[in-house]
């Protein structure tokens, strides 16, 4: 073993090491996020304990549409992973790599590339992805380390930011939105996302994260794929499928799913006629859902599914208004305001971009929403910019990325991918550390670059 090798593993074996004992789960990170929110309000603002304790109430619904779609997202693709057509398919595909390296360099790219399609696609395809490799390699006999696979799939996550669909780019280049009544016009985006910083960061992400992760495969015995690893790539699912009376016909044949997926075909299809190609989180659930109802042999078996899936979004239905309570003290106490000004305070025109970035990205471990978070820093950070005589395209994407560049450390939106994947949020922020540093480096880089051209 040479003494690069020793030393990576001596760095890998003392940040799992860190993360398996300092990482709490998702709810306590939840839970201490809300006390530490709480103090700063009492400290930094003028808001008394009644009115932090109100704004916390009355924020803790703010987030329901989104947690119903989120869970409706962790839901179809656990269903469509456990198809059976879907686990032919899957088992497929996840044959293609043929060592532990291909695996992980594989999983990787198809999850930021699903991403870059879609974010919520990214997160639900990679894990499920994930998991048929780490299964099909098991029955090989070639050792791999499922959370490393599960990492690379979260790590593709990173392009949320990056991607034209990415929300707050999306937003700005809208009509009617905030970002046009402050600068009287939208913000195409051929001045954010298609701009040769952009794609200057993306494609180096592209090439790097796959190549860090692979370089960061244990060289000692991978753990064991998880029991719903081993659960999900299971060739079929068994449901009770006997014709024993007439409503049975209805039940345990093909035809009423097959009739419900050809009328959300049908819309779907109205839709991208009057809207073009404009995907959102619940029109990526429709598509999942029609896929659903087209794969299934009866309303039985998607019942059966639907069942099955039902526990997987446990965690999200906790946690997330305890992440709106903290969006609600917030923006009810003016504490974004408070911190987003000392950082301002600090900035100069050519550094305006990547103080913008580092501050969503201190501000993304509360307010993980991208909508939220460029809701309440978005104004700030664009009248700055126009008085200080920046590009507020420039602003605009640092706070994109910054408010994608530290999901690589907090779990809100890891929770629908370890809810498929069965593993702790610990078991793999030990490799997306290293991707957070790298691509902090790169995104930070580029916002300086975006600066000092301005």
């Amino acid at each position: 073993m040479d003494a690069t090798e020793k030393r990576k593993r001596t760095v890998t074996d003392v940040l799992t090491r860190a993360f398996e004992r300092w990482t709490p789960t998702p709810f306590v990170i939840a839970v201490i996020l809300t006390i530490i929110v709480m103090a700063l309000a009492l400290i930094y603002t003028d808001a008394g304990i009644p009115k932090v304790f109100e704004a916390w109430g009355k924020g803790l619904t703010g987030l329901l549409a989104f947690m119903t779609q989120i869970s409706l997202a962790i839901m179809f693709g656990h269903v469509l992973a456990h198809t059976r057509r879907a686990q032919r398919a899957l088992l497929m595909v996840s044959n293609l790599p043929k060592t532990a390296i291909q695996a992980y360099i594989m999983v990787t790219v198809f999850s930021s590339f699903a991403t870059i399609v879609q974010w919520a696609l990214g997160l639900i395809v990679g894990a499920v992805l994930a998991k048929a490799v780490a299964f099909s390699l098991k029955q090989r006999g070639v050792k791999v380390d499922f959370p490393l696979l599960i990492a690379g799939a979260y790590s593709g996550f990173i392009f949320a930011g990056l991607a034209y669909n990415g929300t707050i780019p999306l937003t700005s280049a809208t009509g009617g939105s905030f970002v046009e009544a402050a600068l009287g016009r939208i913000v195409d985006l051929s001045e954010t996302v298609f701009t040769v910083y952009n794609m200057t960061a993306l494609v180096l992400l592209l090439v790097l994260m796959p190549l860090l992760l692979a370089w960061l495969r244990p060289r000692v015995k991978p753990d064991e794929i998880s029991n719903l690893a081993q659960e999900s790539a299971a060739a079929e699912e068994q449901f009770d499928s006997t014709i024993e009376n007439p409503t049975d016909h209805l039940e345990k044949k093909r035809f009423l799913t097959t009739v419900l997926g050809i009328f959300l075909a049908t819309y779907l299809v109205f839709h991208f006629l009057h809207n073009g190609f404009s995907l959102s989180l619940d029109i990526v659930n429709w598509i999942m859902l029609t896929c659903i109802l087209f794969m299934v042999s009866s309303p039985v078996e998607l019942m059966h599914l639907i069942k099955k899936a039902a526990s997987s979004v446990g965690d999200v239905l906790i946690q997330f208004p305890l992440y709106a309570g903290i969006l609600g003290i917030l923006s009810s106490t003016g504490l974004v305001v408070v911190l987003s000004d000392f950082f301002i305070s600090v900035s100069t025109p050519a550094t305006l971009p990547f103080i913008a970035f580092i501050v969503a990205g201190v501000v993304n471990f509360s307010v993980p929403s991208a909508g939220a978070q460029f809701a309440l820093q978005g104004p700030i950070f664009i009248d700055t910019a126009v008085r200080l005589g920046v590009d507020p395209a420039a602003v605009i994407m640092g706070i994109s990325y910054g408010d994608t560049w530290t999901n690589l450390l907090q779990p809100f939106f890891a929770l629908p991918l370890l809810a498929i994947a069965g593993l702790h949020v610990r078991t793999i922020f030990k490799y997306t550390f290293p991707v957070f540093l790298l691509s902090g480096v790169i995104l930070g880089s580029t916002m300086l670059w975006w600066g000092a051209s301005l």
